[in-house]
């Protein structure tokens, strides 16, 4: 036979995939709350850069070359974002390998399971049939030696 598998690896196996399905929560979450940090500071700098912009339309000449600065800052979050989109992309399949995983090894877990409660029902199977046996055994010799003190008193 190959490996034998047993409740206890099983049961091991399950606590690490837990922890290191933990250690990922832990891991995404604090990553998750950078980037709200960061998108919150970002929003911040918008909301900064949208009133200035409202007091600056007078000046529009000078607002131009302000512009084009700002214009490539924002091409720099965009690049940030797209990156930021793409690890959480890679984030989202990670996770759906691990429910896969997490999926398999529920499912070999019922399958243990119903294993164990087959060997559990034929083990209970066998010792009613052994104490049956046992019982009869038990009768046979208290009958044998009731007979054996019958003879021995017809001496």
């Amino acid at each position: 036979m190959g490996k034998d598998i047993t409740l206890e690896a099983i049961y091991q196996a399950v606590i690490e995939l837990s922890e290191q399905m933990t250690q990922t929560e832990h891991r995404l979450t604090g990553r998750i709350d950078k980037l709200e940090d960061r998108f919150e500071e970002l929003e911040g700098r918008m909301d900064k850069l949208e009133g200035r912009m409202g007091k600056l339309e007078g000046r529009m000449g000078k607002l131009e070359g302000r512009m084009g600065k700002l214009e490539g800052r924002m091409g720099k979050l965009e690049g940030r974002m797209d990156k930021l989109e793409g690890r959480m992309d890679k984030l989202e399949g990670q996770m759906g390998k691990l429910e896969g995983r997490m999926e398999k090894v529920e499912h070999r877990l019922d399958n243990l399971e119903n294993r164990m409660d087959k060997l559990e029902q034929n083990l209970s199977d066998q010792i009613r049939q052994l104490d049956t046996k046992f019982s009869i055994v038990l009768d046979e010799l208290y009958e044998t030696k009731a007979d054996v003190r019958n003879i021995q008193r017809a001496r």
